[in-house]
């Protein structure tokens, strides 16, 4: 993430915290010891009630969040809750409400907030529904129905705002809500909320919105430039309401603009405004240019050793490095380019710096920037070669190859131009094989993260057409497969099976299609998706097929299916039995080895026969087997500390568990395996640290042994329309019978004036015995744990019970 990406999300978190907690910056201020004093001397129960929920406030937004605080300020909170309910301060009541709910979202139940926030006054729910908007807009996951239902509270704010007037609530929401818009890649609506954002705030807008146009995933040269027009007026509101902590930020995303454009020279111009991190990451920008493109070793030099001078010592001592590594890399090439030129001509000089360029494309797997930018440098000057020559087979050899070293990079945009390039080179219909081999190419050599699996099933895809165009039936059902595979992995199985399907029905009776591959990919979808019986008979079909074609490598996939559909079934020894077969297969050896089968063989015999036998099987796979590329040899360190954590060696198990994640975070590894590995090593230092598992901060264990909240939630049993409200308040409350199974439910038309309720209807309605009266210390029959409808507590001798029911609202 660049320093400027890491700033906007200090922004998102800093938006509106001044503004929405004005109450509780007043609140934490406060003396904790005094407010507890001032308790106890209160004169009367309004204001003791009043103490109570400036002593919670005062515990909620106290620094640091730690768990006993947030505990503290629900007690607090439910007290002067219970006080107001019992002496008839609905005011106060409905205040300490409106604190819990601030609670409740602070601890990430904002479900909990939502139930209540209908009794709550005008200008409380406008609150509340900013709050819950703010904290779905910036819920960790960024998954689009948080911003969706981040949007929908935010709308209700705006509209409840706008009736009542209160403008500070309105425009804070609206700052959440183009926020959300921008995150959800929405952003003409965002700038749509400017209306209602305060003036002075606007310059975040516009420089939020200009920073996600340049962002964007295949921008076209008019997003390029609304980002220019947003973050120059992003700069011209700063200066105009001497708001200037944008302002190098902003001059930062213009040089950016420039890069884009291919203007680096313009991009200079900007130097003077930036300062720190920002700087030194535009001055290496610049020093890789002039070193690959403008074969000016010198001015990278310089740039470079700005860059340097611009970072921290103690905190960017990676990049320093890194630095450092690329001037030692002007000087390698410096000397080998002119021994190049100055000896080999012509086409030779071009293999030449082709062969030179991919020597340095060998950083697997820890793909060492400094090592790629010197590929980068050998294909550039290649390319340069062929463009002199004018030789087309150069140019896509070349511009392949550079395609290649910017997918190690992890600049999947910048590989897609070149790869744009060597299509372009083939127009003619009797080409289209070379295109389709040229998209297979592509989606080859993209490194394999989720971030990037859409690239890679769209690669594969557009080979796959282009293969069935060519009439390749076989490259069109592999490169088809493999598509499905990544539209699996970036999360859109419905797609991946259309896919499948159609493939299958294709080529449903063509003898020679290898159709029986397919299955595996449809086992695999039908056991995501729950239905394994389907996902047996998939892969029971695939693997019958596979063994008659004597397709050996699917036969082992098919196996490694089987075992994991076989341990879902909870059919253990099957499940045993299918790994063995998977890594014992005639396939299996030498580099094409299952080494990820034998851990998970590993794992199922330590669970279900012993440790010992899995050591004894893991030390057989390192003497027939032994592994000698990278992650190869990480599962197997990871299975050699699985069975010495399970023999209660766990000095041995530490070791091969450190060394199985060693560097691992500067590695992109593969998702499937980073958190495989991650998984293991964390679930062995939970056990032998005796960590508890994570709980919400608002449980704790009750005598019983069950779980219940630190503090009640209140549950009321008179309904005014859809929304709880305590029972005093409504002053046509009749008699309850606690002993009777006949409850009394009034209804109430219309909403809470001053403190009243009017129009109250009472309704008659049955309830099952299991919600009845109860004493103290008396248990229930249900697992369901019954709280009192009044004071909140699992036993009361004065109140009756009420059960939630099944759908989660109050019976």
């Amino acid at each position: 993430m660049s320093p400027f990406r890491t700033y906007i999300k200090t922004i998102q978190t800093r938006l509106l915290i001044a503004s929405l907690l004005i109450i509780a910056s007043r609140a934490s201020a406060q003396n904790i010891p005094a407010l507890r004093a001032s308790i106890a001397q209160a004169e009367n129960d309004s204001l003791k009630a009043f103490f109570l929920n400036e002593t919670g406030k005062a515990y909620l937004f106290k620094p640091g969040e730690l768990k006993n605080d947030l505990d503290s300020a629900g007690y607090f909170f439910d007290q002067a809750r219970i006080l107001a309910q019992r002496t008839g301060h609905y005011k106060q009541y409905l205040t300490s409400l409106f604190n819990m709910t601030s609670l409740w979202i602070e601890m990430g139940t904002p479900w909990r907030a939502r139930e209540v926030v209908s009794i709550l006054s005008d200008d409380q729910q406008a609150s509340v529904y900013a709050r819950l908007s703010y904290h779905y807009t910036f819920k960790p996951g960024e998954y689009a129905y948080d911003l969706d239902t981040a949007l929908m509270y935010g709308k209700k704010a705006i509209a409840i705002s706008r009736k009542t007037g209160n403008i500070p609530v309105l425009g804070n929401t609206a700052q959440t809500m183009s926020t959300a818009y921008i995150e959800a890649n929405q952003l003409t609506n965002a700038l749509t909320m400017l209306s209602d954002v305060p003036a002075q705030a606007h310059y975040i807008i516009y420089h939020r919105v200009g920073y996600q146009y340049l962002m964007r995933r295949d921008k076209s040269p008019g997003d390029v430039d609304s980002s220019e027009t947003h973050i120059r007026n992003s700069i011209r509101l700063g200066i105009q309401f001497n708001k200037r902590d944008l302002e190098h930020r902003n001059y930062y995303t213009l040089a950016l603009i420039e890069f884009h454009r291919n203007r680096h020279v313009r991009a200079k111009m900007f130097m003077p405004h930036l300062q720190g991190v920002l700087k030194a990451d535009i001055c290496m920008t610049l020093a890789r240019w002039h070193f690959i493109h403008t074969n000016e070793p010198d001015s990278a030099r310089v740039y470079a050793k700005m860059a340097i001078a611009n970072w921290d010592p103690e905190r960017h001592q990676q990049l320093i490095k890194s630095a450092r590594n690329f001037l030692s890399a002007v000087d390698i090439m410096e000397a080998s380019r002119r021994v190049v030129v100055e000896t080999v001509p012509g086409a030779q000089r071009f293999r030449k710096f082709i062969d030179m360029g991919r020597q340095y494309q060998s950083g697997f797997p820890a793909f060492d920037v400094t090592q790629l930018s010197i590929s980068v440098n050998y294909i550039q000057s290649a390319i340069k070669i062929a463009d002199s020559l004018n030789i087309d087979t150069m140019r896509i050899l070349a511009w392949k190859e550079m395609a290649k070293t910017q997918c190690l990079l992890g600049d999947v945009p910048e590989a897609r131009k070149y790869i744009l390039l060597a299509l372009s080179k083939y127009n003619h219909p009797q080409d289209t094989r070379n295109r389709a081999l040229i998209w297979m190419h592509f989606g080859n050599i993209i490194r394999r993260q989720r971030p990037q699996y859409c690239d890679v099933a769209e690669a594969y895809l557009n080979a796959s057409l282009l293969f069935a165009k060519a009439g390749d039936m076989e490259n069109e059902l592999n490169t088809g497969m493999e598509s499905a595979s990544f539209l699996q992995e970036d999360g859109r199985p419905e797609e991946a099976s259309k896919l499948l399907l159609g493939l299958a029905n294709k080529y449903a009776n063509t003898d020679r299609a290898p159709t029986y591959k397919i299955n595996r990919h449809l086992a695999l979808l039908a056991q995501m998706r729950g239905d394994l019986g389907a996902a047996l008979r998939y892969a029971m079909t695939g693997l019958r097929q596979a063994e008659q074609q004597n397709d050996k490598l699917v036969t082992t996939i098919m196996f490694v299916r089987l075992g994991e559909i076989y341990r879902d079934l909870v059919q253990y020894e099957n499940s045993i039995d299918a790994y063995r077969k998977a890594v014992a297969n005639a396939h299996g050896t030498g580099p094409d080895y299952d080494y990820y089968a034998a851990l998970a063989l590993t794992e199922l015999l330590i669970e279900h026969r012993s440790a010992a036998e899995a050591l004894a099987f893991v030390k057989q796979v390192y003497k027939d087997n032994p592994p000698v590329s990278y992650y190869p040899e990480r599962l197997m360190e990871a299975a050699l500390a699985q069975c010495y954590n399970a023999l209660g060696q766990t000095g041995e198990a530490e070791k091969y568990y450190l060394s199985s994640i060693r560097n691992i975070d500067h590695i992109r590894v593969g998702d499937k395996l980073y958190t495989r590995l991650q998984l293991n090593v964390g679930k062995f230092y939970l056990g032998q640290k005796n960590i508890p598992s994570p709980r919400s901060t608002c449980a704790k264990p009750s005598a019983t042994g069950q779980t219940s909240p630190a503090y009640p939630s209140p549950t009321m049993r008179i309904t005014c329309s859809s929304s709880a409200i305590p029972p005093w308040a409504c002053t046509a409350r009749p008699s309850i019978n606690t002993s009777s199974t006949n409850t009394i439910t009034i209804r109430c038309s219309t909403s809470p004036k001053a403190g009243r309720f009017l129009n109250c209807k009472s309704s008659t309605k049955r309830k099952r015995k299991t919600s009845r009266s109860c004493c103290r210390n008396r248990k229930s029959a249900s697992a369901n744990r019954i709280s009192c409808c009044s004071c909140g507590k699992s036993s009361c001798k004065n109140h009756s019970l009420t059960r939630p029911s099944s759908n989660g609202n109050k019976a």
